[in-house]
């Protein structure tokens, strides 16, 4: 939006991003949001969205993530102790201090890509790799 247009009280449509296949609108907005957080709020309140956002995961789904962390750390605290929302919001939250982009990679893709409980990829979706 040019000067002249905010001066008069245009409007203009900016155009939208198009939505991954396999994801709603919806999810494609929380994703967003969730990038913006990890590009911008302090560890401690990205490890407590963490922590809200696993708790409403499945026993089977927190353990495929907790394989995920595992096998993905880098370094030693990056490993989750178990499968506990809180063990692996804090291993999400140290990853993520050291390169966002990996924390978003690990956790976006798996889980908005990936049926979770049966581990098979779903059509038009690249799983992060």
């Amino acid at each position: 939006m040019g000067l002249m247009d905010r001066i008069l009280g245009r409007k203009v449509e900016l155009e939208k991003a198009p939505v991954p296949a396999g994801m709603t609108i919806a999810d494609a907005r929380a994703v967003d949001r969730y990038q913006q957080m990890l590009r911008t709020a302090p560890t401690d309140v990205i490890e407590r969205a963490h922590v809200e956002a696993f708790e409403r995961l499945t026993p089977a789904q927190l353990d495929l993530l907790f394989e995920r962390l595992t096998a993905d750390a880098e370094q030693n605290d990056e490993r989750p102790v178990d499968a506990k929302p809180a063990s692996l919001a804090r291993s999400t939250a140290r990853a993520g201090r050291r390169f966002h982009a990996r924390c978003d990679r690990l956790v976006c893709d798996r889980i908005h890509c990936m049926d979770l409980v049966e581990r098979r990829r779903k059509p038009g979706c690249s799983g992060g790799r």
